[in-house]
């Protein structure tokens, strides 16, 4: 799983001519603020919904 994690790091350096140390801080803050964004959409209560 690790190795496939650097090999995304290592394109997006490639791609952008960016370091792999910039490509990491980049791609783990796109990742955090996807969570983020997931983490505040209220999730359907099948339970509670009207009949």
């Amino acid at each position: 799983m690790l190795d496939k994690i650097v090999g995304h790091q290592r394109y997006i350096a490639q791609a952008y001519g960016i370091s792999m140390e910039h490509a990491r801080w980049l791609l783990t803050t796109v990742a955090f603020h996807c969570l983020a964004v997931a983490d505040t959409v209220p999730g359907v209560n099948y339970f509670d919904r009207p009949k």
